[in-house]
């Protein structure tokens, strides 16, 4: 192998030797998880990519989005390890069940020591659903001369955003209540939405001869 460039644990970028091999890239699998390539592009991919470069594996689709932090970036949350991995568990396992947007979120600094040589779970083996969950919008028009004197207007938004007037807003409510994935525990939700099961495997690093 040459250029080899492992990213989860044995699985890397290489190619082989010889050219007889090219007429299988792209057309089927013929690896037991390795991303070979042709000799040209993995020399250029070795050469550009410095080391903790990240990786996205996936079928055309990804369930997980990453996005760059400006140079100089100082991150000031203090973020912990079990907190990023939750947070990170947490975001997928909404996004798949269809539950991104009724649910609270919020957007915070990766530390690449946390993430494990076995990668990050990025949901490759779940169809994304078609729809999320959204909340209805509630407009409010009123006309000066349709208030009554004796009756602010702030009043009167107040006792709409009462929860007698609201209780319904939420489309499916009763879906996002009863997920049963809301029921995991924290840790059991880690498992399932940020360990990496296609990481799990035996891997031997080379002796020092």
């Amino acid at each position: 192998m040459y250029f080899f460039m492992p990213f989860n644990q044995g699985i890397g970028f290489h190619s082989l030797d010889g050219t007889g091999y090219y007429g299988n890239l792209g057309v089927r699998p013929s690896s037991h998880g390795c991303i070979r390539m042709r000799h040209d592009d993995v020399r250029k991919l070795f050469r550009e990519c410095p080391l903790g470069t990240l990786v996205l594996a996936h079928r055309g689709f990804t369930a997980r989005v990453v996005g760059f932090a400006p140079k100089d970036f100082a991150d000031t949350t203090g973020i912990t390890k079990d907190e990023t991995k939750f947070m990170l568990a947490e975001n997928l396992l909404n996004i798949l069940e269809g539950n991104y947007f009724v649910t609270e979120r919020k957007f915070f600094v990766v530390d690449p020591k946390f993430i494990p040589v076995s990668g990050v779970y990025n949901g490759y083996d779940r169809k994304l659903p078609e729809k999320q969950k959204i909340q209805k919008s509630l407009f409010i028009f009123t006309n000066n001369n349709d208030v009554v004197s004796n009756i602010k207007y702030g009043e009167i938004l107040d006792s709409i955003k009462t929860a007698e007037y609201t209780a319904d807003l939420i489309v499916n409510e009763d879906e996002v209540k009863n997920n049963p994935e809301k029921e995991l525990s924290s840790s059991e939700i880690v498992k399932k939405y940020f360990s990496n099961p296609i990481g799990v495997l035996p891997y031997f690093a080379p002796k020092d001869k």
